[in-house]
């Protein structure tokens, strides 16, 4: 009869065992994630859904109805700007380029100006900070290519900083950009 009793002990041990593996496997007993995710209707926030992130307008924020009318920011005047004055002014003459390469315009360039074809330049890190963002430029290249040996261009866009003396000028999408190669040339102001 012990032995009966003793089996009978083992086997309720054994059942209360797996149930509390089952449950804490399981989480049987836990609220379901549709009623943990949902909160009560009080606690529901009242603020009018997100917009889709726009664009701002040329002359900064648009005005909204319930924006309320605050005074126009008024720049206050300040010390030039110490890269600003210590920029030496555009070579005079022509600087020899130990490089001239072609890309597709695409996009948007690191001066934030839209690329366009023919139009657009990028240039080496040292040809940035002689020239700057948005500098109006001549490139005469060695040799023509798609009939071109001139080409005035806005720089818009930075190589990268293992370039030196080098410019990457952006051609239209349906033309041959790595056919026309490496050629050598010359850069100088308009």
């Amino acid at each position: 009869m012990s032995g009966r009793l003793i089996d009978t002990i083992l086997l309720a041990l054994l059942g209360i065992i797996l149930l509390a593996i089952l449950v804490l496997a399981f989480g049987v007993g836990r609220p379901r994630p549709a009623e943990v995710a949902a909160p009560p209707a009080a606690a529901a926030p009242t603020a009018p859904a997100l917009e889709a992130v726009q664009p701002l307008p040329p002359g900064g924020a648009p005005q909204s109805p319930h924006a309320s009318p605050l005074p126009p920011v008024v720049p206050t005047p300040t010390a030039p700007d110490a890269a600003a004055v210590q920029r030496p002014p555009l070579p005079v003459g022509e600087v020899a380029l130990s490089r001239v390469t072609f890309a597709f315009a695409n996009g948007v360039g690191a001066c934030n100006i839209p690329l366009q074809p023919w139009q657009h330049v990028a240039v080496s890190p040292d040809l940035m900070a002689t020239y700057g963002c948005g500098a109006a430029v001549r490139v005469t290249l060695a040799e023509p290519v798609a009939g071109r040996t001139t080409v005035t261009a806005v720089i818009a866009d930075l190589m990268g900083p293992a370039m030196n003396r080098a410019i990457n000028i952006f051609v239209a999408p349906d033309e041959p950009a790595l056919e026309y190669g490496v050629v050598a040339g010359s850069l100088a102001s308009p």
